[in-house]
């Protein structure tokens, strides 16, 4: 979690950081999740100020659905508007026995090693999450 100090009087080199920030934290984020992000929610005091110097500069965040939401608690929060599904590779990839000649007739210790070589021993784990990143707002 972040924390970003909101000048009273906010000059161009706040507005810079600023932007650094959102730009390095809508990065880190797309590049996380092989997805680049679909949401931006300012929230609080700090927030509303944020919020309404960027409509003001008219920073091009629409494809964000940049929103203010009232609460006592003053962030930036970054992320999607629905959850990502994710798959994780899980297992090792055994051998296959395709176009393999076997000579003679196999013991019960080979048979056990072939079978073992027959199946495969690899699946998927799928599970949804919902990253964010979140920056504090302090004065």
């Amino acid at each position: 979690m972040d924390v970003f100090k909101v000048p009273v009087l906010k000059d161009a080199n706040f507005k810079l950081s600023l932007f650094q920030l959102l730009s390095n934290s809508i990065d880190e984020l797309g590049f996380d999740n092989q997805k680049v992000p679909t949401s931006i929610k300012f929230t609080g005091k700090l927030g509303r100020e944020v919020f309404e110097m960027i409509t003001e500069l008219k920073w091009d965040l629409k494809n964000l659905n940049p929103i203010f939401v009232d609460s006592r608690i003053s962030q930036i929060v970054i992320g999607y508007t629905d959850q990502l599904t994710r798959k994780e590779h899980i297992g090792t990839k055994t051998e296959s026995l395709d176009g393999k000649i076997i000579e003679g007739f196999p013991s019960g210790k080979t048979m056990q090693g072939l079978m073992s070589n027959v199946f495969n021993m690899t699946y998927y784990k799928e599970s949804t999450t919902n990253p964010e990143i979140i920056i504090n707002l302090i004065r």
